[in-house]
């Protein structure tokens, strides 16, 4: 990221429909040196930034930083909850696939996860960076703030990172936005879907009871939160990442910003921009989940009837929508795959 701001401490659960992941795991690096063995030293992969995006102090997890000789970029839009430190074991995953070579970052939705103490004071958003659109807006400033414009440019949505990403191709032409890979993608009739029919009428009309809940435990020591939240996942093989995401739903701002923009997802998300996915069909990869209860597989095929020639795939590996709560690994290679061939 060109002008970083002091890389402060990590201190972080994925989409409200729970999409994510953490865990920053380190390789070892032998010394060269002709003096005795020493203890192996570890490196650190990934480094947390927090610029200023909207007036908000934003997350930016990064696996590989900007220099003179990186020619392609890799940047992920989350879902909802959006929170980088859910997709850390999927980006290690590629960061280390493409030979540490290409930069794999994730930026946070605004508002979704709570900035370090010294950046509280750059806390001035500007206009309504938390709506559908507002975040929207949040990541086309972030490309164009961040991002030059001649980088091999490749995009990775989940969920309504999907929606996301098909508007930011529209607004940045002159970005070289090569390949967008959209994953399980709430992008059209969210509402009526089977997960949407549950959660909207929650959204609209109970969400705010939440916001004394999470406030009060908000209050709860850290290590009581994080047993809080392995107990819930105990039956489930989550990486450590989830973990580290998840206690972002114990600060009562980041949930009531996340079930916010959820709100608005159901009320807006209806029918697909059909023209904004036509105008860039070839860059677009389409990837549907076969339980998949926020697009079911009637939106995979009717999709596939009006764009027969396009990239678009039905899972057949069984990938729940929140992946990177147990396929992580599995959904990374299979990007990798991609990857290496768009990125020849």
């Amino acid at each position: 990221m060109r002008n970083p701001v002091e890389r402060p401490e990590i201190s972080s659960i994925q989409s409200f429909d729970f999409s994510c992941h953490l865990g920053s795991r380190s390789h070892v690096r032998r010394s060269m040196s002709d003096t005795p063995a020493k203890e192996p030293e570890t490196k650190q992969l990934n480094v947390s930034e927090y610029p200023t995006v909207l007036g908000v102090p934003t997350h930016v997890l990064q696996y590989g930083t900007l220099g003179d000789s990186v020619k392609s970029l890799v940047l992920i839009i989350p879902g909802n909850p959006g929170v980088p430190d859910f997709y850390a074991e999927y980006m290690e995953i590629i960061y280390k696939g493409l030979g540490e070579k290409v930069p794999v970052w994730a930026v946070a939705h605004a508002g979704h996860v709570p900035a370090p103490k010294q950046y509280k004071g750059q806390y001035d958003p500007v206009g309504n960076p938390f709506t559908l659109e507002g975040q929207t807006q949040h990541k086309v400033v972030f490309i164009q703030e961040h991002i030059p414009k001649n980088l091999n440019l490749v995009l990775i949505g989940h969920s309504i990172g999907c929606q996301i990403i098909i508007e930011i191709m529209k607004r940045l032409p002159k970005w070289n936005i090569i390949k967008s890979y959209l994953l399980f993608p709430t992008i059209e009739r969210m509402a009526v879907s089977p997960q949407g029919q549950y959660a909207t009428p929650l959204l609209r009309y109970a969400r705010w009871l939440a916001y004394p809940l999470t406030l009060a435990a908000s209050y709860l020591p850290k290590s009581l939160q994080e047993g809080i939240i392995r107990k819930y996942m105990s039956q489930r093989n989550v990486p450590e990442c989830t973990i580290k995401g998840a206690l972002c739903l114990f600060d009562a701002a980041c949930q009531q910003n996340s079930m916010y923009m959820a709100n608005d997802e159901m009320q807006l998300v209806r029918e697909p921009d059909l023209q904004g996915i036509r105008e860039n069909l070839d860059k677009i990869l389409l990837y549907y989940g076969l339980t998949d209860h926020w697009c079911p597989v009637e939106y995979y095929h009717d999709m596939k009837k009006v764009f027969p020639q396009g990239n678009i795939i039905l899972c057949e590996k069984g990938y729940e929508h929140a992946f990177v709560l147990e396929s992580s690994v599995g959904m990374a290679e299979l990007t990798l795959e991609w990857l290496k061939c768009d990125l020849e």
